[in-house]
């Protein structure tokens, strides 16, 4: 998408640097957005001024500019670098701003804690005021993401997400009192989560009944490069969802949430990128009757998320 940006910092996800950050992202080692070497901020403003040049005009189209952080736009991305944004936006007359958070920074305590990992005396001070700050910037034309992928606590750990169910219900309450939108991200099939169907849309009932989700972000979980995820599909421990089955679940969450804005990455939208190194899927078309069979089976588990 032309609308997204990724910013452009030598600073690294907390959680990755506390303990390889969640088994399935691969932030860390995109270069696009983390830097080997210090980045200063006319680089970063640079950076995100060469973006909207080349995408103006999409941006504008699509009414959204979305920033997609290595972590947090609440942690990762400076107060500077928040009015340069702020102000590219009320130029522009963009409606609204996305961006993803951790969900455990809501949580000031949590936040304290977790931002030790990166940072030290009066510097961790200065980004814990600066992330109050940062929160209570949140407005109606604010689109908070949290990655939520799988709701619930075992599943959570599992994939060494660092959150329970419990912080994305604090998240959800913050955002929403400051009138903020809420997109919850959703995983199909992470691995080694049991039931990954009726995970999925059970997520999906979770994020919009139980968290007041305005917006869905669907996405079948990938064997990204250099992750958890990535040696265990390569051992033959893990296998993403294949595409009929991911179809059809996100069809049944448009049915079941029609006023909720639902979108999709499908798995094929990753086939072919290259930092997921190896992986491959066969391009074998299936039979009617095979997709048929997949789509029955997604439809028979889903009414027991639906229908209870």
């Amino acid at each position: 998408m032309t609308n997204e940006y990724y910013p452009f910092s030598d600073v690294t996800c907390h959680h990755f640097n506390d303990n390889n950050g969640c088994t399935f992202c691969g932030y860390k080692y995109q270069k696009r957005s983390v830097s080997e070497k210090p980045v200063s901020l006319v680089e970063q403003i640079e950076h995100f001024d060469k973006f909207v040049l080349s995408n103006i005009d999409d941006i504008c189209k699509r009414d959204r500019l979305i920033i997609a952080p290595n972590g947090s736009w609440f942690t990762q991305i400076t107060k500077e670098l928040r009015r340069h944004i702020y102000q590219f936006i009320e130029n522009e007359k963009i409606s609204f701003i996305q961006y993803e958070s951790r969900a455990t920074l809501f949580d000031i305590s949590k936040a304290r804690t977790e931002l030790s990992i990166n940072f030290r005396g009066d510097e961790l001070e200065s980004k814990v005021c600066e992330l109050k700050e940062s929160i209570d910037e949140i407005n109606a034309t604010h689109i908070v993401s949290l990655g939520l992928e799988v709701a619930n606590d075992y599943d959570l750990k599992k994939i060494n997400k660092g959150a329970i169910l419990e912080d994305y219900i604090n998240a959800s309450r913050e955002i929403l009192n400051r009138n903020g939108i809420l997109c919850c991200n959703i995983l199909i099939a992470p691995p080694k989560v049991d039931d990954p169907i009726y995970k999925a849309l059970f997520t999906a009932k979770y994020a919009v009944e139980t968290l007041g989700a305005k917006e869905l972000l669907v996405m079948s979980c990938i064997p990204m490069k250099h992750t958890k995820a990535y040696e265990l599909w390569k051992l033959g421990e893990w296998n993403p969802i294949n595409a009929t089955a991911a179809s059809e679940i996100l069809h049944i969450i448009r049915e079941k949430h029609p006023s909720v804005n639902v979108k999709f990455k499908d798995l094929r939208v990753y086939s072919f990128h290259g930092r997921y190194g190896e992986f491959f899927r066969e391009n074998r078309q299936w039979s009617d009757e095979e997709k048929l069979l997949e789509r029955k089976k997604v439809r028979d588990i889903s009414k027991k998320v639906y229908y209870l």
